[in-house]
């Protein structure tokens, strides 16, 4: 008896470390967290990251580019890198970015319509050192997010989807990040290529 029970522990072990391989309907692709971006797009690594932004709506905006919030996500690979003949098996293209929009303000919610865009990013099996920098707010959200108040919060949550290169369907976990609207940034960004405006810093 004891003999079957480890062989059954030996083989539930072997699945675990077998599972990122498996990737329909599994997340093989993660995301681990925000960094900062200057108005150049830089990564602004010595800051430590953000648990939320803030916005002040209403600021001159000559380029009508509307309300715009940047940042950068760390992304990494959890399936391992794997190859055969026809090359690389579980490098990941990502294919199409999915935000999803919910705003609280005096104890009251309403979410708005999910937006989803096409993109053409590349994350290698096994990596950790993957950043792409993004606006979240897109599409129809941009006029949403012009009419919210100040006090408001606006939670914009971020998932991927994508292949890998063997053809295997893959997506990221889902991540929220909040963003609150405000009269008056104390420190507000110069706007640029990745500051929209009225983004604080």
């Amino acid at each position: 008896m004891e003999f079957t029970s480890m062989k059954r522990l030996l083989l539930i072990a072997a699945l675990m470390m077998g599972a990122p391989s498996c990737v329909n309907g599994n997340e093989g692709i993660m995301i681990l967290g925000t960094t900062p971006v200057g108005p150049d797009c830089a990564r602004l690594e010595d800051r430590p990251s953000l648990v939320r932004g803030s916005m002040e709506l209403g600021a001159p905006d000559p380029a009508g580019v509307g309300p715009s919030f940047y940042t950068s996500f760390n992304i990494a690979s959890v399936l391992a890198s794997r190859e055969d003949d026809t090359g690389a098996l579980n490098d990941v293209y990502v294919d199409e970015i999915i935000f999803g929009y919910k705003v609280e303000s005096d104890g009251s919610s309403e979410s708005f319509d999910d937006v989803s865009i096409p993109i053409s990013f590349y994350i290698p099996g096994s990596s950790s050192e993957n950043f792409l920098i993004l606006d979240l707010i897109n599409g129809s959200a941009k006029e949403d997010v012009a009419g919210l108040d100040s006090g408001s919060t606006l939670f914009v949550s971020v998932k991927f989807k994508g292949k890998t290169s063997s053809g295997s369907s893959v997506q990221s976990n889902e991540v929220t990040y909040p963003i609150l609207i405000i009269d008056k940034c104390s420190n507000p960004l110069v706007p640029g290529a990745c500051a929209g405006p009225g983004q604080c810093s």
